[in-house]
């Protein structure tokens, strides 16, 4: 009798601590879409120049799993429930060839993976040392890019840059669709460029 006695009680128990535990959220992965529109086909025949993208740099910190968020007392925390899908060094490089294609109707952009920098006529160096939330609500990306001629490492421009811009609601799904449109706003000022040095 009281073995069963003491078995209702154990079973009572780890009835309950399994009711308190709390629940382990569910992980999200985030993708730093390109855009709405498919790349545009460029053919040899009508690109005066080609513009190639090296490897995208970044902080160390930009290439963890989880989403970057800087507090008040300039710390940053690495969201363990919220994650990157594909590593930032990779999906900004992608996105800045979309952006740059659909923006520089003349040029062909190329990356390190298609095809061989003896091709290009210029090369976009990028890298990017700030790529994150605040708790304040902003998203910020800073860094610095430079356009050289890849033949003799002769630098045509080079600029730091820091672009901020607040959330228009709190979350990290709308911390990565900011820090998707200052991407944004950073193709606009390198397509200028670009089209200033042709």
């Amino acid at each position: 009798m009281r073995k069963r006695i003491f078995a209702g009680w154990m079973l009572a128990a780890a009835l309950l601590t399994g009711c308190a535990t709390p629940p382990t959220p569910e992980v999200k992965y985030y993708l730093l879409s390109s855009s709405d529109s498919e790349p545009r086909p460029v053919s040899a025949g009508n690109s005066r120049t080609v513009l190639g993208i090296a490897p995208v740099t970044v902080a160390d910190y930009i290439n963890t799993e989880g989403l970057a968020l800087l507090s008040s007392e300039n710390q940053l925390r690495i969201a363990r429930h919220h994650r990157w899908a594909e590593k930032p060094e990779h999906a900004i490089a992608r996105t800045l060839q979309t952006d740059l294609s659909g923006l520089l109707k003349e040029v062909r952009i190329d990356n390190a993976q298609e095809s061989s920098s003896r091709l290009w006529d210029l090369r976009l160096r990028l890298h990017v040392d700030q790529f994150h939330g605040t708790e304040s609500g902003e998203a910020i990306i800073s860094g610095f890019w430079r356009l050289d001629k890849p033949d003799s490492d002769v630098v045509v421009a080079s600029q730091r840059f820091l672009l901020r811009k607040p959330l228009n609601q709190p979350g990290y799904g709308e911390m990565v669709k900011t820090l998707r449109s200052l991407l944004g706003d950073l193709s606009q000022q390198l397509s200028q460029e670009v089209n200033n040095r042709q």
